[in-house]
């Protein structure tokens, strides 16, 4: 019975000695083996009691007496057989899987009681590792991280689950002292996990429940240890996942929650089916698991998303994003000419859930699209490639969804401010599979990683510690791996060969795995398999692993498609646009790298490394705890124990290793300070040493003499963990002694206190009752008396009020009596007096009547005689009025001549002093240049004496002019930054002083004439006066400035120029636009007055019209408003940029104290302030600019340098300048010699521009121009050779490109609405009125756009814009005059126009309408209802950017909310339904589609058919042509047939084929465009048209109509000449046509038209012209039995072969003859119905081989043919060539032989057979043969699919 280490097979085993019989000892091992030994073989070499620590197991294992790898194991296998699963090694905690529940082992009960006790005090638990970091973070203030590793299986993510759970649960007790229920964030932190694991867990091979993404938990502290925030950081989420898996294992779990949780109704909404019909589900074969529950997985994830407070929408979202993940997987392809569809159903179902356009989604899966020299190309994709694009799909979708998830649960618990951390590390585990990828490569090297840092923190340091403190010590040996590390991440270790090989254009797998053999065949860590295989092995600290190299570069580059991430990014469901909105493609052709302006994104894995460098990086700054989790057995089987596996997992851990260390080292080590800091409670009463090395020595000793757990260093106290319990131990017992001994002494204080004060408080209260019951009997003494009182002077009242009572009652009756006769009496005299007065008024009018008529005869008299005399006065005053006009003509002539003569001499004068002035101008500059350079020699003080110098001898004049007055305005957008004053100011070296209005922002320093305070300024010339004098005469040109409420007219714009005259503007009565000019206004007045106003553009006139409009409906506080708002803006005289200012100095000059210059590369600019303090506010002011500006705009560099012509177009010049590009933009010198001196200098931001280079011939040189826009200005610069003009722009370009975006305020307010609450949003629109309607004009867009000129709108439109800005301006101002505006339909026109043609406008536009439709009151005014119907002409047009697209849809809702009631309301709703249906449009609307927008209803337009016969279809603006194909199919019964329709443009006998995703209203609008064009054939108008396409089965129909219209095609080409036979079958076709018509011949019956019924042209000979230009509007499709290009014959004679085929006329007499033929056939056919004759009609017509085929006219120019000229027919069962005229086939192509089909330039179509094969042809209808053999195709394959 007695307990041995027996030694067997190379290993210890633990064993019991079972029986001794015969000198044979029987051992039974605890693992179930039986051995035998001899007694006399029995040594210690072979057999060893086993010591008493080992027989029952311990809680530590460094405390085990056998200390061996076998012991180590046996400890762990007998806890683990009694449900004792947690072991400690020293600190480190052994957690072994059980595999199943174990009771009790997690209640809240146990965390309270882990949570009163320390480290050891308790049995091992992974709450007692989580209660040490919590307490060594509160107390030593210090951040903890907890490493939980170990192999896939073992138990990583529960352990981490409840760490969490401990410490949300202790940190809210910390915060509060409440019940251990969580708060918010605690909260959020334990509900976070079913999320992650739902949608980052997975069943795998060794687990059910395996995180395939590595996750650190960063949990953040406050001082008082609760928890106030925290963070997860995810790694390297396993995406492969999703599209395939290994067998027997299953997708991420939220797939399978998803389906067991939703009810039928929301499974049939999202399109699912049971997890066995979804191919990323069953592929494995894995699709139920017994030990996962996913209904109740469902319910914990929707749980949590509440918690984390997920809105409703965002979790349906996130469904239905999942749902289309798994329909993605349902996508198969077929091949049919490369990759397609092969239920197209699914497709659609992705779509709708998705929100993509279902063809795009087709083509992206099927084609790779890529840009060519500008062009774009497709490529068809076979089957393997298209099943990767579809899975890089749903890879990326779950990804970036996974990644918005964390994002969600991080913005729930983030925190701002810094604090100390707990942070927990769940990592993937060490796998080993049958084939090991990309991802288990990153999965062990990053457990490589952690493992590295484990031996680090345990081992090296350890024994480092002791050496360099002089510990006695024996080195203890371990399993280091760095050399492993090494091989992987060194410098050409296995990652940056990865890396390496990506990047290469031409890398693949295999020669990255023959790089791999180059580099590392040597290295003993690097494995080369002995049979030739696609692998590399690594010797792995936990053992040998392979890895198979297929899809390792694909992996790492984590290519996706641009044209896949363009679909997706163009999606109409908000959630998934969100996610892609600024994801860029990692997919760059590597050959353009070198040209880009960044760098190539990195590779995954060096990403991956990059981010585990950083976690090793954060873990290094904390105090770290590991958690080694062991899996018991590979079978996930509770109460099974392998050794061996068990064994390996110890083993290359280094827990031997470790329990060695903890065992023989000291874990716990503190500094002499610390040690005795920390225990000096036990030396209280001792005689200790003085030195600190001695104290510490001193009280060790006491405690442990034999030195046996403890020894000094040089600097610290090195501990075994179990002394430093103990003297932690003995330290609590000796505070607690005192403790007690204090709170005794203060609680008996504190009970003697309380005794004194009760005593005295009840002497108090006895003093106090005694005293109360005294005044209790005094009070009712005093009341009695006062009782009795009271009754005595009550009666003796009573009695004197009787009296006194009958004595006023006789006074009152006699005072009544008198008061009623005084009152007759004055009745009676008011009687009298009234009618004496009316006697007198009655006197007074009459005598008042007779004076008037008297006066009234006297002014009449009065006024005739003053008429007369002013009529004569007028009539002499004419007369002496014309003769001194005369006299003043002669007078004047005289004196103009002679002035004239003197302006000459003057001018003469001028030049002579101006050339002599420019002389000394220019000897001063060079005196300037010179003191500049050597004052850049000397330092900047001889430059700043210089300035002081010249400043002094100047005075400050303010009536002084300058020439620096007439610099060229520049205008600045500049932000404004609020200093601003009168500055007296001098430029350059000989101007004078004036005092300007200064105003420094953050780019430049402007100043002003004067401060701005007008609206509007500018010349006009005026005609004014009474309306019928205005003559052409009274024309002045003036200066006009609106101010306030006044318009003023000066004689000219300089300052104190003479006021002509002004107009009020509240007295205008009217304010309309000239009809007879443009240009012109007109502005009548109050007093009938007239005022004729001619500006110098339309543009500068609708200005002005807006202007006084909006001061006419505006109150004073609007019109001081409008003036702020216009402030600062293209009024500047002048401005400096900060970049061009190189110093600011301060005069010290006693006259002039407010004084300072500001030094610049050309110029000084000298300035006087009004004060000393000013000045220097000023100087400061500007200094601070200049610094802020330098840092914002420090550049790196030159980034390019050499000579440039710069272009003056004003001019007409052209100056060269040596120029340098720099990151902030560019500089000019005069030489490269000369680069101190710059001349100028241009600053870039992000929406500066540069077009070019474009030939440009100068005189007799070719010279090559490129354009340069910045702000307000633009630049034209030319080179001589187009290799230099092509560097200067794409370095520009690279330069603006690096620049970061402006975001302008509109912008910024735009995002911040997005993530704000009600109230925040109406505050924002409260305090930001740029939001709200103005009626005021802009100087600048309201979004950044680019300064310049939109290329797609000039080049191909040749409208002639502006640049883009400038247009913006333009229709925001031109949009003010709607309210106003005549003709408010071509306003509207033409802004769509623009709209449509700009795209760069879209945004900007719908911005304006929406300030413009944000008004606060009078919702239905004129004005807001027609901004309303502008912005429902935008909506129906093109719908805005996705960002701005939120922002539209939510001021709809908004706007709705405000008004509900009213009619903009209608117009809010029409826009919601017209935004979310709007498709991509090719033209702008029509003036029909604009009328119906404005009354919000559909459109009406007609369908034609043969006969000219039409049905009436309504349509709207998202409705496309193959909607209507099928309403019209539904609706004459063709919803049955085989056959394919389609609808035409039609004009005569033009037609073409309608694609089915074409918009009907673009049709309609084109059609618009070519009535005002002239476009068409001849006086017919355009129809749209409905009519066979391609006919599948000709002998199947489906219903009478279809009969009639296949009936109806044929006769078409047969009246048309296209049907080639004999004279007599034509003119039976005839008669046929007749009695199907007419039926039986009647007498008098005519043939009125014989081209009707009969082809009437004759074939002839002319040459072909294929450039024709009608030919190119025209379809050659016939659509039918026959071809269209049978148009060009009516015999059936063979042409020759060199000529092309043409029409003409038959004669009058022919024409008799064939109408008296068809009518004697007529006549034979009597009795005949109207099926029999359309069935001989159609099997006349079947005779001709190609029936049911679609003929071209083409030429072969490249096949191998005898003859050039052919028919190409189209068909659906194959493509035939005939020789034209003939019936013969020449080939036929079955379409399962062409290889390829596709257009090689624009007249030329190549057919490709069996890949050696092509033939070319000639043509101009090149893109109908392409779209009618891709329809053929495409009903090909759908036909196969249904038949499959």
């Amino acid at each position: 019975g007695a307990h041995v280490w027996i030694y067997d097979n190379q290993k210890w085993l633990p064993a019991i000695v079972s029986e001794t019989v015969g000198g044979i000892i029987t051992f039974e091992t605890s693992y179930g083996e039986m051995i035998t030994e001899a007694v006399v073989d029995c040594n210690r070499d072979k057999l060893v009691p086993m010591h008493s620590s080992s027989i029952d197991g311990v809680d530590d294992m460094a405390t085990l007496g056998d200390l061996h790898e076998a012991s180590v194991l046996y400890n762990l296998k007998i806890r683990y057989s009694t449900n004792q699963i947690y072991t400690y090694v020293g600190s480190i905690l052994v957690s072994v899987n059980p595999y199943k529940e174990i009771p009790g082992l997690y209640t809240p009960d146990l965390i309270g009681l882990y949570r009163r006790m320390r480290l050891g005090d308790l049995p091992p638990h992974v709450f007692a590792v989580a209660n040490e970091m919590y307490h060594f973070l509160v107390e030593n203030n210090q951040s903890q991280c907890a490493i939980v590793s170990g192999e896939s299986g073992a138990g990583k993510t529960e352990a981490t689950k409840y760490i969490l759970n401990y410490l949300t649960s202790v940190s809210y007790k910390a915060s509060d002292g409440s019940p251990l229920t969580e708060g918010i964030v605690e909260r959020v932190l334990v509900e976070s996990s079913p999320i992650l694991e739902a949608f980052g867990n997975a069943k795998t091979i060794h687990n059910n429940n395996s995180s395939r993404f590595g996750k650190f938990i960063l949990i953040h502290f406050d001082s008082s240890g609760s928890i106030v925030g925290g963070k997860i950081t995810d790694y390297l989420l396993e995406k492969n996942r999703i599209a395939r898996q290994n067998a027997g294992e299953r997708n991420y779990h939220i797939f399978y929650n998803l389906l067991a949780g939703l009810n039928d109704d929301e499974k049939q909404a999202l399109y699912l089916k049971d997890a066995s019909q979804f191919h990323y589900l069953s592929q494995s074969g894995c699709i139920q698991d017994d030990t996962i529950d996913d209904l109740e997985g469902y319910k914990a994830v929707m749980s949590a998303m509440q918690v984390m407070s997920f809105k409703d929408d965002e979790i349906n979202d996130i469904l239905q994003l999942i749902a289309g993940v798994l329909l993605i997987g349902n996508t198969t392809f077929v091949t049919s000419g490369g990759a397609q569809i092969e239920d197209e159903s699914v497709v659609w179902q992705v779509a709708e859930l998705l929100g993509l356009d279902p063809y795009e989604f087709t083509i992206a899966l099927t084609q790779k699209q890529m840009n060519l020299r500008g062009e774009q190309i497709s490529t068809p994709l076979d089957v393997q490639q298209a099943e990767d694009s579809r899975d890089s799909m749903a890879m990326s979708i779950y990804r970036h969804c996974f990644r918005y998830i964390i994002s969600r649960i991080n913005s729930r618990i983030s925190v701002s401010t810094d604090h100390k951390s707990i942070g927990v590390l769940d990592i993937f585990g060490f796998e080993n599979f049958k084939v090991n990828r990309f991802e288990q490569f990153n999965i062990n090297y990053a457990n490589e990683k952690l493992q590295s840092y484990f031996n680090k923190h345990i081992f090296s340091l350890e024994q480092y510690e002791y050496n360099r403190e002089g510990i006695e010590w024996t080195d203890i040996n371990w399993t280091d791996n760095s050399e492993c590390l090494d091989l992987i991440e060194r410098r050409v270790g296995i990652i940056a060969l990865i890396d390496e090989e990506c990047r290469f254009p031409k890398g693949t797998d295999e020669t990255l795995l023959s790089k791999l053999y180059t580099a590392h065949s040597g290295n003993r860590y690097f494995i080369k398999p002995k049979v030739n295989q696609a692998k590399f092995g690594v010797k792995h600290y936990a053992g040998d692993i392979f890895y198979d190299v297929e899809k390792f570069l694909d992996k790492s580059r984590d290519t996706f498609r641009s044209d896949i991430l363009a679909l997706l990014q163009n999606s109409s469901f908000d959630f998934l646009y969100d996610l892609f909105e600024h994801v860029t493609s990692s997919n760059t052709d590597p050959k353009a790298i070198s040209g880009n302006r960044g760098r190539k994104a990195a590779t995954v894995v060096i990403q991956f490394r990059d981010s585990l460098l950083s976690l090793m990086e954060t873990l290094g700054k904390a105090n770290p705890f590991f958690i080694r989790c062991i899996k018991p057995n590979s079978m996930k089987m509770s109460d099974n124990f392998i050794p061996e596996l068990v064994e390996d997992q110890l083993r290359y851990s280094g827990m031997l290793e470790t329990v060695k260390i903890r065992r023989v080292g000291y874990p716990v080590r503190r500094t002499f300070g610390e040690f005795i800091s920390r225990f000096h409670p036990l030396l209280a009463s001792k005689d200790v040493p003085s030195k600190p090395a001695n104290k510490c020595k001193f009280l060790l000793e006491m405690f442990n003499p034999n030195h046996q757990y403890w020894q000094i260093g040089k600097t610290k106290v090195f501990m075994k963990e179990q002394l430093t319990l103990d003297l932690e131990k003995y330290r609590m017992d000796k505070l607690n002694k005192v403790a007690t001994l204090l709170s005794s002494n203060i609680r008996g204080y504190l009970a003697r206190k309380w005794y004194n004060k009760v005593r005295s408080s009840a002497v108090r209260v006895q003093a106090q009752f005694r005293a109360y019951n005294c005044r209790k009997v005094f009070k009712k003494i005093v009341q009695a008396s006062i009782t009795i009182q009271k009754y005595e002077k009550g009666r003796r009242a009573r009695i004197v009020f009787q009296e006194l009572l009958q004595i006023k009652k006789l006074e009152e009756e006699k005072k009544r009596e008198e008061e009623r006769l005084a009152a007759e009496r004055k009745r009676r005299e008011l009687e009298r007096l009234e009618q004496e007065r009316k006697l007198k008024e009655f006197e007074e009018l009459k005598l008042k009547l007779e004076e008037e008529e008297r006066l009234k005869k006297e002014h009449e008299e009065n006024e005739r005689r003053k008429l007369e005399e002013e009529i004569m006065m007028e009539l002499q005053r004419i007369k002496e009025k014309e003769e001194a006009r005369k006299a003043a003509m002669l007078a004047k002539k005289k004196i103009e001549e002679e002035a004239e003569r003197k302006k000459q001499l003057e001018r003469e004068k001028e030049m002579q002093l101006a050339e002599e002035e420019r002389r000394k101008q220019q000897e001063k500059e060079l005196e300037y240049q010179k003191r500049m350079s050597d004052a850049n020699q000397q330092g900047d003080g001889d430059l700043y004496s210089y300035v002081l110098e010249r400043f002094e001898s100047e005075e400050v004049s303010d009536d002084e002019e300058s020439e620096y007055d007439e610099i060229n305005i520049k205008e600045s957008t500049s932000e404004y930054l609020g200093y601003e004053g009168y500055l007296s100011m001098k430029a350059g070296m000989m101007n004078n002083w004036k005092k300007r209005w200064a105003v420094l922002t953050f780019d430049n320093l402007m100043w002003f004439r004067n401060k701005q305070t007008v609206l509007k300024s500018g010349w006009l010339t005026i005609r004014g006066g009474p309306a019928a004098t205005i003559t052409k005469k009274q024309s002045r040109s003036r200066w006009f400035v609106l101010k306030d409420n006044v318009l003023k007219y000066k004689e000219s714009d300089q300052d104190g120029s003479r006021t002509v005259g002004k107009i009020e503007i509240k007295s205008v009565t009217k304010l309309e636009r000239d009809p007879t000019s443009d240009n012109s206004l007109i502005i009548t007045t109050k007093a009938n007055k007239a005022f004729y106003f001619s500006a110098d553009s339309y543009e500068d006139c609708s200005q002005w019209l807006a202007s006084l409009h909006s001061v006419m409906a505006a109150d004073t506080f609007e019109v001081r408003k409008m003036a702020d708002e216009t402030s600062y803006l293209n009024s500047a005289l002048d401005a400096l940029d900060m970049d061009e200012i190189t110093s600011v100095y301060s005069h010290s000059i006693a006259s002039k104290p407010g004084s300072f210059a500001i030094i610049t590369s050309e110029r000084i600019y000298n300035f006087v302030a009004d004060s000393s303090q000013l000045m220097e506010e000023w100087v400061s002011n500007i200094q601070k600019v200049k610094e802020s500006h330098q840092l914002n705009h420090t550049g790196s560099g030159s980034e390019g340098k050499g000579w440039l012509y710069r272009e003056m177009p004003n001019q007409g010049t052209k100056k060269k300048y040596w120029a340098i590009l720099t990151s902030n933009g560019m500089e000019f010198y005069k030489n490269p010699e000369k680069e101190k001196l710059r001349l100028q200098s241009l600053v870039f931001n992000s929406l500066c521009s540069v077009y070019g280079p474009e030939e440009k011939v100068v005189g007799d040189n070719v010279l090559w121009a490129f354009t340069v826009y910045v702000r307000r200005q633009v630049h034209h610069f030319l080179t001589k050779f187009q290799e230099d003009s092509m560097a200067w722009v794409n370095s520009i370009q690279r330069v603006i490109d690096n620049k970061p975006r402006l975001i302008m305020p509109t912008e910024r307010l735009i995002n911040k609405i997005r993530d704000s609450t009600d109230e925040q949003i109406q505050e924002i629109y409260r305090i930001n009125p740029i939001l709200n309607y103005s009626n005021t004009l802009i100087k600048t867009p309201l979004l950044a756009l680019s300064y310049g000129k939109s290329i797609t709108a000039n080049d191909k439109k040749k409208r002639n814009y502006g640049t883009i800005a400038e247009e913006a301006v333009k229709t925001f101002n031109s949009l003010l005059t709607s309210e106003t505006v005549g003709d408010y339909l071509a306003l509207i026109q033409n802004q769509l126009q623009k709209f449509h043609d700009i795209p760069e406008l879209r945004d900007e536009i719908y911005c304006q309408v929406i300030k413009q439709t944000n008004i606060e009151n009078h919702p239905d005014s004129i004005g807001n209802l027609r901004y309303w119907q502008f912005l429902a002409c935008l909506c129906c047009t093109r719908a805005p950017s996705r960002k701005y697209q939120y922002y539209l849809k939510f001021h709809l809702q908004r706007s709705l909310k405000r008004y509900p009631q009213t009619e903009a309301a209608k117009f809010m709703e029409f826009c919601v339904t017209s935004c979310s249906k709007t498709k991509p449009r090719e033209y702008p609307p029509s003036k029909g589609e604009i009328i119906a927008i404005l009354g919000r209803r559909p459109i009406l337009t007609h369908i034609f058919t043969y006969h000219n016969s039409s049905v009436k279809a309504f349509i709207d603006s998202s409705i496309v042509a193959d909607e209507v194909v099928q309403r019209l199919r539904l609706g004459l019964g063709l919803s049955n047939t085989k056959n394919c329709y389609a609808l035409f443009e039609k004009c005569g006998s033009i037609y073409r084929a309608i694609d089915g995703r074409t918009v009907m209203t673009d049709i309609i609008a084109k059609f618009e465009i070519y009535r005002n064009r002239g476009i068409g054939e001849g006086t017919n108008r355009w129809q749209i048209f409905f009519k066979p396409y391609c006919y599948i089965d000709v002998k199947s129909i489906s219903c009478i109509a279809e009969e009639y219209l296949i009936f109806e095609q044929a006769h078409e080409s047969v009246i048309n000449g296209y049907f080639l036979n004999s004279e007599p079958t034509l003119v039976r076709l005839a008669a046929l046509h007749q009695q199907f018509n007419y039926g039986d011949y009647f007498a008098g019956a005519w043939i009125s038209n014989l081209e009707e019924i009969y082809p009437v042209k004759k074939a002839v000979d002319v040459p072909i012209k294929i450039e024709d230009h009608l030919s190119k509007l025209k379809s050659s499709h016939g659509f039918g039995s026959l071809g269209a290009s049978f148009r060009k014959q009516s015999k059936i004679n063979k042409p020759d072969e060199n000529v092309n085929i043409n029409f003409q006329e038959m004669k009058e007499d022919e024409k008799s003859a064939i109408k008296s033929s068809i009518i004697e056939k007529w006549k034979q056919l009597k009795g005949m119905s109207e099926d029999t004759a359309l069935q001989q009609y159609m099997d006349i017509i079947r005779t001709w081989p190609g029936s049911s085929a679609t003929v071209f006219d083409v030429k072969v120019i490249g096949g191998g043919f005898a003859v050039t000229k052919v028919w190409l027919a189209i068909g659906y069962d194959n493509i035939t060539i005939y020789k034209r005229g003939e019936s013969v086939a020449l080939s036929t192509m079955e379409y399962s032989g062409i290889s390829w089909s596709g257009i090689e330039s624009n007249n030329q179509y190549m057919i490709t057979i069996d890949k050696n094969k092509s033939i070319t042809f000639e043509t101009t209808q090149v893109a109908e043969i392409a779209k009618l053999i891709k329809v053929c195709r495409e009903l090909r394959r759908k036909r196969t699919s249904q038949l499959m």
